[in-house]
């Protein structure tokens, strides 16, 4: 009889041995498990909510500045930001009636935008925008004339173009010893330059015998060589992110139309054809996409998609984009 029992209380043991046990209130389920790989306990308080603002496009913090002029007397230009997922307008200034904020150039941590100020009529400035505090501040009194500028990868010097003599050269502005060092001498027109993201070079425009063309130097002013030869007013030259093309805009064709250029001049490929202007081109950090202004019905910014050729519009009314890092 005591076997009977023994047996009978093993067999017991053993059924309940091979029911599966409830699982806890706060287990994950099967689906979310990768096939193959074991479940492991989570402590749900360390898990981190999850990210729910949509990758922006082209990358960066998915942010564009830009200028918009009220195209009145006396014009009054202000600077803006457009978040590119969702559309919205950031007002970054408050011009007076002719006072003008133009040309944005985002530093490369994105802490700060270099633009030109002016007052309509008199000049313009170099001014230095800090983001955080949302306050500019002028490196040097308004000149006649002066071309938006571009930082070097340390951010702490900043090229541009300015009249001098009559002539209009490549300048280098060092902000923390506030020296100067003229690029290039004795030119017509050298405008619109671009630093190198990582090298000690500049892509600008040059007036060639009349006509405008993509040329780069390198910082010292050694190493210089055009990169185009065309009959035609080509300008706005700017470095892909890791600086093996170059964007820029061209009325070789007739209007001007967006094309890209490796960095050694070869490869020239033309990226837009409409029947209005295309200017003012700039790359995504990930070098996917390319913002522009265009004079297309509505005028304002746009985004080409490099992979597909798809152009969506941004943001109205505006001029000279620059994308955040």
């Amino acid at each position: 009889m005591k076997r009977t029992v023994l047996l009978f209380l093993s067999l017991l043991f053993l059924c309940a041995c091979m029911q599966e046990p409830p699982a806890p209130a706060d287990s994950p389920a099967l689906g979310a498990l990768l096939e193959g790989e074991e479940s492991v306990d989570v402590d749900e308080s360390s898990v981190p909510e999850p990210i729910t603002t949509a990758t922006p496009t082209g990358g960066g913090s998915g942010r564009i500045a830009y200028h918009v002029n009220d195209n009145k007397p006396y014009a009054t230009v202000d600077m803006r930001i457009v978040d590119v997922a969702t559309g919205a307008v950031q007002f970054m200034t408050s011009p007076q009636t002719g006072e003008q904020f133009s040309f944005p150039c985002w530093n490369p941590d994105g802490s700060e935008i270099v633009m030109l100020h002016g007052i309509c009529c008199e000049g313009v400035a170099a001014s230095f925008f800090n983001l955080q505090d949302q306050t500019n501040s002028d490196m040097f009194a308004i000149i006649q004339y002066v071309w938006p500028a571009s930082y070097a990868p340390d951010s702490e010097r900043v090229v541009f173009s300015a009249r001098s003599g009559g002539e209009i050269n490549l300048f280098i502005l060092d902000r923390e010893t506030g020296e100067w060092t003229q690029v290039t001498r004795d030119a017509p027109g050298d405008i619109s330059p671009d630093w190198h993201p990582s090298e000690e070079k500049i892509v600008f425009a040059k007036n060639t015998s009349g006509f405008t063309n993509i040329a780069v130097i390198n910082v010292d002013g050694s190493g210089f060589r055009l990169l185009t030869y065309e009959n035609a007013t080509s300008t706005n030259p700017r470095w892909s992110p890791d600086g093996s093309r170059i964007v820029f805009e061209s009325d070789m064709r007739g209007n001007d139309e967006l094309f890209i250029i490796d960095a050694d001049g070869s490869g020239m490929t033309n990226i837009t054809n409409n029947p209005v202007d295309d200017k003012d081109p700039v790359w995504s950090p990930d070098g996917t996409h390319i913002a522009f202004a265009s004079f297309r019905d509505p005028f304002g910014i746009y985004m080409l998609d490099l992979e597909s050729g798809e152009v969506e519009y941004v943001a109205e009314d505006g001029r000279a984009p620059d994308w955040a890092p």
